[in-house]
């Protein structure tokens, strides 16, 4: 990752990735370099690229297909999604994503009373989220936690299969918190599959809520 890629992509997204970096990685940010740290910050976003793919390959062997329209990808942005070709996005760091054969939208989804509801950049009500045909929401290594996360009520809809999963490097800090929280919200779930795996230093968990 060069600075021009950094720079064609929306700097409130870089700046939850990098936020993500400091939580994983733990950096003494005062002792080190800029270049130093940008080394690191590009090297973790690199790693984090290979790990979601690592990540989709378990998906696929638990029986999910998301390169479908109706599975919806949420809030991710080019250097950390899994989408596929015909996946559906929704997120407002849409720079670097191709439209092709697939929607994707600047919005945000918020979630009121466990109904979801489409928001534009501004904050204002955006199509209806029902001419989507949605059946399934995704999203991995959520910013904000699961605790805040919208996801944490979608998965109490009854409408939508919802996935949501973690995954890093098992010597990172937040290892465990993000293990703890997926835990948690499983709890809460009566219909799910899950799935836990380490592979060469590596964490993978992927939770599904079925309707």
């Amino acid at each position: 990752m060069n600075a021009g890629g950094v720079n064609m992509y929306n700097k409130e997204y870089m700046k939850l990735l990098f936020k993500q970096y400091v939580s994983a990685k733990g950096p003494n940010l005062d002792n080190m370099s800029t270049r130093e740290i940008m080394h690191e910050y590009a090297e973790f976003i690199s790693e984090l690229n290979i790990l979601g793919q690592n990540y989709l390959t378990i998906l696929e062997s638990m029986g999910i297909n998301i390169n479908d329209k109706t599975v919806v990808e949420i809030g991710k942005g080019k250097l950390d999604t899994i989408s596929k070709d015909k996946t559906t996005i929704i997120t407002p760091y849409t720079e670097g994503f191709k439209k092709d054969n697939r929607t994707v939208l600047t919005s945000e989804i918020k979630v009121c009373k466990y109904i979801p509801k489409l928001l534009d950049i501004d904050g204002r009500a955006s199509i209806d989220i029902s001419s989507l045909n949605i059946k399934t929401f995704i999203t991995q290594n959520p910013y904000d936690g699961l605790s805040t996360s919208n996801f944490g009520q979608l998965a109490n809809n009854e409408n939508y299969d919802v996935i949501i999963g973690v995954y890093g490097d098992t010597s990172d800090r937040n290892y465990m918190k993000k293990v703890e929280e997926l835990k948690r919200l499983k709890s809460k779930l009566t219909q799910f599959k899950e799935k836990f795996e380490k592979q060469d230093g590596a964490y993978f968990y992927a939770l599904i809520k079925t309707k």
